[in-house]
């Protein structure tokens, strides 16, 4: 899970790749992008969240989702590799791209 400040919502990640945001007022909403779009292979190794945006690494590449507009903005395949972290210098970057 992460915190964003700037849209003050916790990013909820779940081991079967659903996504809820929860902000400060209660509100709960979910994001089911990564759990219907994958079969099952998808598995979160990190999560960063850097202002407005949120940035996933999976096991097959990484999905960035835009939380002010709350939604996916786009993923990037690595595949056969896994993205294992991410990093933020103003802005997300892979890291530890390999098996």
């Amino acid at each position: 899970m992460g915190y964003s400040t700037t849209q003050r919502c916790l990013v909820l990640v779940y081991a079967n790749a659903n996504i809820d945001l929860l902000f400060d007022n209660g509100r709960i909403l979910n994001i089911p992008q990564l759990k219907t779009s994958n079969d099952g292979t998808a598995q979160l190794n990190a999560l960063n969240v850097a202002g407005d945006w949120a940035a996933l690494a999976t096991s097959t590449g990484v999905v960035v989702i835009d939380l002010k507009k709350r939604e996916v903005k786009g993923s990037m395949s690595w595949e056969p590799t896994a993205v294992r972290r991410l990093s933020s210098m103003g802005h997300l970057l892979p890291r530890g791209i390999g098996r």
